[in-house]
């Protein structure tokens, strides 16, 4: 999965030959990819050039990757176009609040990927179940579960309820739901991602550390 960031500014756009110079006077390495972006080979962005648009760099985050470099290069980046860091679902962030959003989503993948070894080993529902308990505590009064389809932390809500979720929020996640139908939506505030990739490298080392 690549997420977005934005360089919202007041000013024309930054043409791609000053940030291809920029970049090479830095010593980051980068391919071009035609007129419209630059693909950088020690992290995995690419900066988007459009015209008349935003520019916008689309970032992957493997499970090992170095998000403080990567982190670094994009506000580096913003610094030299005199622009904000922005998400889509969020607008601007600063520099630590990008890095734990990246983090986040970089132990889910980790979280995934441990189980799935767990699972290999025949470990997987002792872990799960201690895993489960870890959450509830995280987040106490909500139903919350690791989703093995999404692979990602979920809470269930029901639709159309005080204290659930409404019929439209619900359509982004569901096909057509409706008033009592209960919806699985993914978790990101407070970053439970985190949190369980911290209790699996120290309660279960030899399933975390492959």
């Amino acid at each position: 999965m690549a997420y977005t960031v934005s360089f919202p500014t007041s000013g024309s756009q930054t043409p791609i030959d000053d940030v291809a110079t920029w970049l090479t006077e830095n010593g980051e390495p980068f391919t071009q990819e035609g007129p419209e972006a630059l693909t950088l080979r020690a992290v995995p962005v690419t900066i988007v050039f459009r015209e008349d648009s935003i520019l916008r760099a689309h970032v992957e985050v493997p499970a090992s990757v170095k998000l403080d470099r990567m982190v670094e290069v994009l506000y580096d980046l913003a610094l030299l176009i005199g622009a904000d860091v922005c998400l889509a679902d969020t607008g601007k962030v600063t520099r630590g609040e990008l890095w734990m959003r990246l983090a986040d989503v970089q132990d889910c993948k980790r979280v995934a990927e441990a189980l799935q070894r767990a699972d290999a080993m025949g470990r997987l529902a002792n872990i799960s179940r201690a895993m489960w308990g870890v959450l509830v505590a995280s987040m106490p009064g909500r139903d919350v579960r690791w989703d093995t389809q999404r692979e990602c932390v979920v809470e269930l809500l029901e639709v159309g309820v005080e204290g659930g979720i409404s019929i439209a929020e619900a359509a982004w996640h569901a096909e057509e739901p409706v008033v009592g139908d209960v919806i699985a939506r993914p978790v990101t505030a407070g970053h439970p991602h985190l949190i369980l990739w911290r209790w699996l490298q120290e309660a279960h080392p030899s399933v975390a550390n492959a």
